[in-house]
């Protein structure tokens, strides 16, 4: 069980030099990430939803598709054949190319052609190598995945525009180009979710 309430004591002590930064922590509060409702496929049919459109659009997308699944019903066994997938996605509001990603994902699942168990047991560079070794999966989604659904620790998202954002913002703040990876490791995850939540109010 994560101790969230350390690392973000350990935030606000690395950040004790950088006022803007450090008072935007303290407002922020204690963030924690929690237990995914959901398996691998689920998670990354809402992760391929996510790609390159608004937090707003995506959240709508993905409700359209949640209302057609009963919440306890998040498994990629819900789907008995590939037809029954493409009938619940092809009228939520995706590109045909997304819904091309989602159904590659699905016959690599079901055959097994990626084990997501077996591939699970390995380091985060092995993990973001195999999976984006596949269609409509890139770094970002990657991480997205380490942070969201795995519950890494010391991840940094760099392809998020909002955290490249937020990084050149609390430069120009504090009149310094700060090394963000090598302060807040290793809880950059945590670190990256306080930037996201920041930009709410300051983007």
């Amino acid at each position: 069980m994560q101790d969230f309430k350390k690392i973000h004591d350990e935030l606000l002590y690395k950040s004790k030099s950088l006022r803007f930064l450090n008072s935007e922590i303290i407002q922020n509060g204690i963030i924690e990430i929690e237990k995914p409702r959901m398996d691998f496929f689920f998670f990354m049919i809402k992760t391929i939803i996510s790609q390159q459109i608004s937090d707003a659009v995506s959240k709508s997308i993905w409700k359209k598709f949640c209302n057609k699944i009963p919440e306890e019903s998040k498994k990629i066994s819900f789907f008995k054949n590939e037809k029954i997938l493409v009938s619940m996605i092809h009228d939520i509001g995706i590109s045909r190319k997304k819904i091309s990603y989602i159904k590659n994902l699905y016959k690599k699942l079901v055959s097994k052609k990626i084990n997501i168990d077996e591939l699970l047991k390995n380091k985060e560079p092995i993990i973001k190598k195999e999976l984006t070794k596949e269609s409509g999966i890139g770094n970002w989604s990657c991480d997205m995945f380490l942070i969201f659904f795995l519950r890494r620790l010391n991840v940094f998202p760099e392809s998020d525009l909002i955290i490249r954002k937020m990084c050149n913002k609390i430069n120009y703040i504090e009149k310094s180009n700060i090394s963000y990876q090598k302060i807040f490791s290793p809880n950059l995850t945590l670190f990256s979710l306080h930037l996201w939540k920041m930009a709410n109010r300051i983007l």
